[in-house]
Protein backbone atom coordinates (compact mmCIF):
# COMPACT_ATOMS: atom_id res chain seq x y z
CA UNK A 1 0.00 0.00 0.00
CA UNK A 2 1.23 3.47 -1.13
CA UNK A 3 1.26 6.42 1.04
CA UNK A 4 -0.42 8.88 -1.06
CA UNK A 5 -2.98 5.60 -1.26
CA UNK A 6 -2.99 5.54 2.51
CA UNK A 7 -3.41 9.02 3.49
CA UNK A 8 -5.14 10.34 0.83
CA UNK A 9 -7.10 8.52 -2.01
CA UNK A 10 -8.92 5.59 -0.64
CA UNK A 11 -10.75 8.36 1.77
CA UNK A 12 -10.75 10.28 -0.83
CA UNK A 13 -12.61 8.19 -3.10
CA UNK A 14 -15.38 7.00 -0.04
CA UNK A 15 -15.89 10.91 0.46
CA UNK A 16 -16.35 10.90 -3.22
CA UNK A 17 -19.08 8.21 -3.02
CA UNK A 18 -20.61 9.84 -0.32
CA UNK A 19 -21.21 13.11 -2.37
CA UNK A 20 -22.83 11.68 -4.99
CA UNK A 21 -24.75 9.14 -2.89
CA UNK A 22 -26.19 12.48 -0.66
CA UNK A 23 -26.19 15.25 -3.92
CA UNK A 24 -24.19 17.42 -2.36
CA UNK A 25 -21.92 17.48 -5.92
CA UNK A 26 -20.13 20.85 -4.55
CA UNK A 27 -18.66 17.80 -1.95
CA UNK A 28 -16.94 16.19 -5.09
CA UNK A 29 -14.41 18.89 -5.09
CA UNK A 30 -11.76 17.64 -3.08
CA UNK A 31 -8.48 18.37 -4.48
CA UNK A 32 -7.60 20.53 -7.48
CA UNK A 33 -5.54 18.01 -9.36
CA UNK A 34 -8.27 17.93 -10.03
CA UNK A 35 -8.21 14.01 -10.41
CA UNK A 36 -11.94 13.34 -10.88
CA UNK A 37 -11.28 10.18 -12.97
CA UNK A 38 -9.36 8.38 -9.96
CA UNK A 39 -12.00 9.75 -7.49
CA UNK A 40 -15.09 8.07 -10.10
CA UNK A 41 -13.02 4.28 -10.54
CA UNK A 42 -12.59 4.58 -6.54
CA UNK A 43 -15.93 5.27 -5.82
CA UNK A 44 -17.24 2.59 -8.13
CA UNK A 45 -14.83 -0.02 -6.68
CA UNK A 46 -15.80 1.48 -2.81
CA UNK A 47 -19.40 1.04 -4.28
CA UNK A 48 -18.76 -2.32 -5.62
CA UNK A 49 -16.92 -4.02 -2.34
CA UNK A 50 -19.68 -2.60 -0.01
CA UNK A 51 -22.66 -3.94 -2.16
CA UNK A 52 -20.99 -7.33 -2.10
CA UNK A 53 -20.26 -6.61 1.32
CA UNK A 54 -23.57 -5.70 2.46
CA UNK A 55 -25.04 -9.12 -0.04
CA UNK A 56 -22.83 -11.96 2.47
CA UNK A 57 -20.68 -12.62 -0.58
CA UNK A 58 -17.39 -11.31 0.65
CA UNK A 59 -16.24 -10.17 4.21
CA UNK A 60 -16.41 -6.42 4.71
CA UNK A 61 -13.73 -6.73 7.45
CA UNK A 62 -10.43 -7.54 5.33
CA UNK A 63 -8.32 -4.84 4.39
CA UNK A 64 -6.35 -6.70 2.03
CA UNK A 65 -9.83 -6.97 -0.37
CA UNK A 66 -10.99 -3.50 0.13
CA UNK A 67 -8.25 -2.13 -1.58
CA UNK A 68 -8.22 -4.53 -4.26
CA UNK A 69 -11.81 -3.34 -5.41
CA UNK A 70 -10.94 0.35 -5.05
CA UNK A 71 -8.11 -0.35 -7.24
CA UNK A 72 -9.40 -2.61 -9.92
CA UNK A 73 -11.38 -0.04 -11.71
CA UNK A 74 -7.82 1.56 -12.34
CA UNK A 75 -6.35 -1.98 -12.78
CA UNK A 76 -9.11 -1.95 -16.02
CA UNK A 77 -9.24 0.99 -17.27
CA UNK A 78 -5.35 1.60 -17.85
CA UNK A 79 -5.62 -2.37 -19.74
CA UNK A 80 -8.16 -1.25 -21.50
CA UNK A 81 -6.12 1.66 -23.04
CA UNK A 82 -3.45 -0.76 -24.41
CA UNK A 83 -6.06 -2.63 -26.28
CA UNK A 84 -7.42 0.59 -27.55
CA UNK A 85 -4.18 1.92 -28.22
CA UNK A 86 -3.07 -0.86 -30.24
CA UNK A 87 -6.42 -0.57 -32.61
CA UNK A 88 -4.88 3.22 -33.51
CA UNK A 89 -1.32 2.43 -33.64
CA UNK A 90 -2.44 -0.44 -36.44
CA UNK A 91 -2.98 2.31 -38.80
CA UNK A 92 0.00 4.42 -37.79
CA UNK A 93 2.43 1.89 -38.00
CA UNK A 94 3.64 -1.13 -39.55
CA UNK A 95 1.25 -4.17 -38.10
CA UNK A 96 5.17 -5.85 -36.67
CA UNK A 97 5.76 -2.35 -34.92
CA UNK A 98 1.92 -1.79 -33.93
CA UNK A 99 2.03 -5.14 -32.24
CA UNK A 100 5.31 -4.64 -30.89
CA UNK A 101 4.16 -1.40 -29.48
CA UNK A 102 1.54 -2.59 -27.43
CA UNK A 103 3.31 -5.31 -25.84
CA UNK A 104 6.01 -2.95 -24.67
CA UNK A 105 3.40 -1.00 -23.47
CA UNK A 106 2.05 -3.96 -21.52
CA UNK A 107 5.48 -5.09 -20.23
CA UNK A 108 6.46 -1.50 -19.31
CA UNK A 109 7.72 -2.12 -15.49
CA UNK A 110 6.94 1.41 -14.48
CA UNK A 111 3.62 1.59 -16.38
CA UNK A 112 2.60 -1.65 -14.65
CA UNK A 113 3.50 -0.42 -11.17
CA UNK A 114 1.50 2.40 -10.77
CA UNK A 115 -1.14 0.70 -13.53
CA UNK A 116 -1.98 -0.76 -10.26
CA UNK A 117 -2.54 1.87 -8.10
CA UNK A 118 -5.47 4.07 -6.59
CA UNK A 119 -3.62 7.83 -8.25
CA UNK A 120 -3.48 9.26 -10.56
CA UNK A 121 -0.26 9.00 -13.40
CA UNK A 122 -1.21 5.62 -14.68
CA UNK A 123 -4.19 7.09 -15.98
CA UNK A 124 -3.09 10.53 -17.12
CA UNK A 125 -0.24 8.74 -19.23
CA UNK A 126 -3.11 6.07 -20.89
CA UNK A 127 -5.89 8.99 -21.26
CA UNK A 128 -3.25 11.47 -22.67
CA UNK A 129 -1.29 8.70 -25.04
CA UNK A 130 -5.32 7.76 -26.55
CA UNK A 131 -5.81 11.36 -26.80
CA UNK A 132 -2.64 11.95 -29.04
CA UNK A 133 -2.99 8.98 -31.45
CA UNK A 134 -6.33 9.08 -31.87
CA UNK A 135 -5.44 12.84 -33.18
CA UNK A 136 -2.78 11.21 -35.22
CA UNK A 137 -5.38 9.16 -37.08
CA UNK A 138 -7.90 12.28 -37.11
CA UNK A 139 -5.52 14.24 -38.95
CA UNK A 140 -4.60 11.62 -41.27
CA UNK A 141 -1.17 10.96 -40.62
CA UNK A 142 -1.04 7.34 -41.10
CA UNK A 143 -2.13 8.18 -45.20
CA UNK A 144 -1.41 12.04 -45.55
CA UNK A 145 -4.77 12.57 -47.58
CA UNK A 146 -7.10 15.76 -47.31
CA UNK A 147 -9.59 15.91 -44.71
CA UNK A 148 -10.27 15.13 -41.03
CA UNK A 149 -11.70 12.14 -39.62
CA UNK A 150 -14.32 13.90 -37.62
CA UNK A 151 -15.06 10.90 -35.70
CA UNK A 152 -12.21 10.11 -34.65
CA UNK A 153 -10.83 13.76 -33.64
CA UNK A 154 -13.90 13.32 -31.34
CA UNK A 155 -13.03 10.26 -29.74
CA UNK A 156 -9.55 12.01 -29.35
CA UNK A 157 -11.32 15.20 -27.19
CA UNK A 158 -13.11 12.47 -25.48
CA UNK A 159 -9.76 11.09 -24.31
CA UNK A 160 -8.67 14.96 -23.59
CA UNK A 161 -11.51 15.34 -21.87
CA UNK A 162 -10.33 12.22 -19.32
CA UNK A 163 -6.92 13.55 -19.46
CA UNK A 164 -7.38 17.14 -17.80
CA UNK A 165 -10.42 15.42 -15.55
CA UNK A 166 -7.18 13.51 -14.07
CA UNK A 167 -4.69 16.11 -13.74
CA UNK A 168 -3.14 19.46 -15.20
CA UNK A 169 -0.13 18.51 -16.76
CA UNK A 170 -2.46 17.46 -19.25
CA UNK A 171 -2.90 21.18 -20.83
CA UNK A 172 0.22 20.16 -23.38
CA UNK A 173 -2.13 18.23 -25.06
CA UNK A 174 -4.01 21.03 -26.66
CA UNK A 175 -0.89 22.33 -27.70
CA UNK A 176 0.11 19.06 -29.33
CA UNK A 177 -3.30 19.13 -31.25
CA UNK A 178 -2.91 22.95 -32.34
CA UNK A 179 0.29 22.14 -34.37
CA UNK A 180 -1.27 18.95 -35.76
CA UNK A 181 -4.19 21.31 -37.15
CA UNK A 182 -1.70 23.31 -38.47
CA UNK A 183 0.64 20.86 -39.82
CA UNK A 184 -2.58 19.95 -41.27
CA UNK A 185 -3.81 23.22 -42.57
CA UNK A 186 0.01 23.49 -44.19
CA UNK A 187 -0.74 20.65 -46.37
CA UNK A 188 -3.85 21.66 -47.68
CA UNK A 189 -3.73 25.22 -47.05
CA UNK A 190 -7.22 25.37 -45.92
CA UNK A 191 -6.48 27.45 -42.51
CA UNK A 192 -10.08 27.49 -41.50
CA UNK A 193 -11.25 23.77 -42.20
CA UNK A 194 -8.53 22.09 -41.71
CA UNK A 195 -6.65 24.42 -38.00
CA UNK A 196 -9.65 26.52 -36.74
CA UNK A 197 -12.84 24.32 -36.97
CA UNK A 198 -10.78 21.09 -35.64
CA UNK A 199 -9.12 23.15 -32.55
CA UNK A 200 -12.77 24.55 -31.76
CA UNK A 201 -14.69 21.13 -31.96
CA UNK A 202 -11.69 19.34 -30.09
CA UNK A 203 -11.90 21.80 -27.33
CA UNK A 204 -15.02 22.26 -27.19
CA UNK A 205 -16.22 18.02 -26.52
CA UNK A 206 -13.12 18.10 -24.24
CA UNK A 207 -14.32 20.62 -22.46
CA UNK A 208 -17.69 19.27 -22.34
CA UNK A 209 -16.31 16.09 -21.81
CA UNK A 210 -14.78 17.53 -18.16
CA UNK A 211 -18.01 19.31 -17.24
CA UNK A 212 -19.90 16.04 -17.51
CA UNK A 213 -18.13 14.57 -15.46
CA UNK A 214 -17.38 16.70 -12.49
CA UNK A 215 -20.75 16.95 -10.51
CA UNK A 216 -18.84 20.07 -8.81
CA UNK A 217 -18.31 21.83 -11.80
CA UNK A 218 -22.72 21.74 -12.54
CA UNK A 219 -23.29 23.00 -9.77
CA UNK A 220 -20.21 25.91 -9.71
CA UNK A 221 -18.39 25.80 -13.21
CA UNK A 222 -16.12 29.08 -12.62
CA UNK A 223 -15.28 27.68 -8.89
CA UNK A 224 -14.11 24.20 -10.27
CA UNK A 225 -12.01 25.80 -12.78
CA UNK A 226 -10.41 28.38 -10.25
CA UNK A 227 -9.58 25.43 -7.81
CA UNK A 228 -7.42 23.94 -10.48
CA UNK A 229 -6.03 26.73 -11.31
CA UNK A 230 -5.12 27.56 -7.41
CA UNK A 231 -3.84 24.57 -7.08
CA UNK A 232 -1.59 23.73 -9.65
CA UNK A 233 -0.22 27.47 -9.10
CA UNK A 234 0.48 26.60 -5.60
CA UNK A 235 1.39 23.72 -6.19
CA UNK A 236 3.74 24.34 -8.93
CA UNK A 237 6.18 27.42 -7.63
CA UNK A 238 6.83 25.38 -4.19
CA UNK A 239 8.99 22.39 -3.82
CA UNK A 240 7.69 19.02 -2.16
CA UNK A 241 7.13 19.61 1.42
CA UNK A 242 8.89 16.24 2.49
CA UNK A 243 11.76 17.24 0.34
CA UNK A 244 13.59 15.33 -2.32
CA UNK A 245 16.92 13.40 -2.55
CA UNK A 246 19.23 13.19 -5.78
CA UNK A 247 22.28 12.46 -6.77
CA UNK A 248 23.17 11.64 -3.40
CA UNK A 249 21.99 14.82 -1.79
CA UNK A 250 18.77 15.63 0.03
CA UNK A 251 17.54 18.79 -1.82
CA UNK A 252 14.32 20.80 -2.12
CA UNK A 253 14.23 20.91 -6.37
CA UNK A 254 16.74 18.36 -7.79
CA UNK A 255 17.35 20.78 -10.36
CA UNK A 256 16.57 20.56 -14.63
CA UNK A 257 18.61 17.40 -14.97
CA UNK A 258 16.25 15.53 -12.48
CA UNK A 259 13.91 13.80 -15.07
CA UNK A 260 16.55 13.07 -18.07
CA UNK A 261 18.38 11.02 -15.12
CA UNK A 262 14.96 9.51 -13.68
CA UNK A 263 13.73 8.23 -17.18
CA UNK A 264 16.96 7.15 -18.32
CA UNK A 265 16.85 4.33 -14.91
CA UNK A 266 13.20 3.99 -15.61
CA UNK A 267 13.46 2.60 -19.09
CA UNK A 268 13.93 -0.85 -20.05
CA UNK A 269 17.30 -1.86 -21.90
CA UNK A 270 15.23 -3.20 -24.76
CA UNK A 271 13.43 0.33 -25.20
CA UNK A 272 17.07 1.71 -25.07
CA UNK A 273 17.98 -0.09 -27.92
CA UNK A 274 15.19 0.74 -29.76
CA UNK A 275 14.74 4.86 -28.94
CA UNK A 276 18.54 4.43 -30.35
CA UNK A 277 17.67 2.66 -33.38
CA UNK A 278 14.62 4.86 -33.78
CA UNK A 279 17.08 7.70 -33.78
CA UNK A 280 19.50 6.09 -35.98
CA UNK A 281 16.66 5.51 -38.72
CA UNK A 282 15.50 8.74 -39.00
CA UNK A 283 18.82 10.60 -39.36
CA UNK A 284 19.56 8.29 -41.91
CA UNK A 285 16.41 8.74 -43.62
CA UNK A 286 15.66 5.33 -43.48
CA UNK A 287 12.21 5.48 -42.78
CA UNK A 288 8.91 6.49 -44.73
CA UNK A 289 7.80 9.87 -44.39
CA UNK A 290 4.74 8.91 -42.37
CA UNK A 291 6.86 6.68 -40.18
CA UNK A 292 9.14 9.79 -39.78
CA UNK A 293 5.73 12.34 -39.08
CA UNK A 294 4.31 10.22 -36.40
CA UNK A 295 7.89 9.62 -34.42
CA UNK A 296 8.50 13.22 -34.76
CA UNK A 297 5.39 14.25 -33.11
CA UNK A 298 5.35 11.31 -30.45
CA UNK A 299 9.07 12.30 -29.87
CA UNK A 300 7.79 16.69 -29.48
CA UNK A 301 5.05 15.25 -27.57
CA UNK A 302 7.94 13.75 -24.89
CA UNK A 303 10.44 16.60 -25.21
CA UNK A 304 7.50 18.93 -24.38
CA UNK A 305 5.91 17.04 -21.54
CA UNK A 306 9.24 16.58 -20.00
CA UNK A 307 10.07 20.30 -20.05
CA UNK A 308 6.82 21.14 -18.43
CA UNK A 309 7.12 18.91 -15.66
CA UNK A 310 10.78 20.13 -15.40
CA UNK A 311 10.41 23.68 -14.93
CA UNK A 312 8.50 23.28 -11.12
CA UNK A 313 10.21 22.82 -7.96
CA UNK A 314 7.91 20.03 -7.07
CA UNK A 315 9.36 16.92 -8.94
CA UNK A 316 9.00 13.13 -8.53
CA UNK A 317 9.79 10.56 -11.32
CA UNK A 318 6.44 8.92 -11.52
CA UNK A 319 5.04 12.22 -12.72
CA UNK A 320 7.27 11.43 -15.88
CA UNK A 321 4.69 8.43 -16.58
CA UNK A 322 3.19 10.07 -19.36
CA UNK A 323 5.81 10.07 -21.85
CA UNK A 324 6.79 5.88 -21.33
CA UNK A 325 4.19 5.27 -23.71
CA UNK A 326 5.18 7.31 -26.28
CA UNK A 327 8.79 5.89 -25.57
CA UNK A 328 7.70 2.35 -25.70
CA UNK A 329 5.83 3.24 -28.92
CA UNK A 330 9.70 4.78 -30.45
CA UNK A 331 11.16 1.98 -29.25
CA UNK A 332 8.72 -0.50 -31.09
CA UNK A 333 9.75 1.09 -34.49
CA UNK A 334 13.26 1.15 -33.95
CA UNK A 335 13.62 -2.93 -33.37
CA UNK A 336 11.20 -3.23 -36.21
CA UNK A 337 13.41 -1.47 -38.52
CA UNK A 338 16.94 -2.58 -36.92
CA UNK A 339 15.42 -6.42 -36.40
CA UNK A 340 13.00 -6.93 -39.03
CA UNK A 341 11.47 -9.31 -37.45
CA UNK A 342 10.35 -12.05 -39.68
CA UNK A 343 8.74 -14.23 -37.29
CA UNK A 344 5.48 -16.25 -38.26
CA UNK A 345 2.94 -14.62 -36.54
CA UNK A 346 4.03 -11.13 -37.17
CA UNK A 347 4.01 -12.25 -40.96
CA UNK A 348 0.71 -13.89 -40.51
CA UNK A 349 -0.45 -10.97 -38.99
CA UNK A 350 0.93 -8.66 -41.74
CA UNK A 351 -1.24 -10.43 -44.32
CA UNK A 352 -4.22 -10.68 -42.21
CA UNK A 353 -4.53 -7.67 -39.95
CA UNK A 354 -7.23 -6.20 -41.85
CA UNK A 355 -9.30 -9.24 -40.83
CA UNK A 356 -11.84 -7.77 -37.76
CA UNK A 357 -11.62 -11.50 -35.84
CA UNK A 358 -7.70 -11.58 -36.01
CA UNK A 359 -7.75 -7.44 -35.03
CA UNK A 360 -10.26 -7.90 -32.09
CA UNK A 361 -8.51 -10.97 -30.54
CA UNK A 362 -5.09 -9.29 -30.44
CA UNK A 363 -7.16 -6.45 -28.21
CA UNK A 364 -8.82 -9.04 -26.12
CA UNK A 365 -5.24 -11.11 -25.48
CA UNK A 366 -3.53 -6.92 -24.72
CA UNK A 367 -6.66 -7.20 -22.37
CA UNK A 368 -5.90 -9.93 -21.13
CA UNK A 369 -2.31 -9.85 -20.50
CA UNK A 370 -2.67 -5.73 -18.71
CA UNK A 371 -4.75 -7.44 -16.42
Amino acid sequence: MTVDEAYHWFERAKLFLRALQQGDFMATNLIGHPGVTTLWLGAIGAAAHRSLADAGWIASAEPGLERAFLRFPVALVTALSVALAYTLLKRLLDPRAALLAALLWTADPFLVAHSRLLHMDALLASFVTLALLAALVAFRCDDGEPGVRWRVLIASAVAGGLALLTKSPAVILPVMIGLLALWKSYRSQRFLRHAVLPVLAWSGMALATWVALWPAAWIDLPGAIASVVRYTATKVGSPHETGNFFMGRTVDDPGPLFYLVAVALRLTPWVVVGLAAAAYATLRRRSQPRERLIKFALALFAALFALAISLPAKKFDRYALPIFPALDILAAVGLTSILDFRFWIFDSLKAKIGNSKIGWSVVVLLLAANL
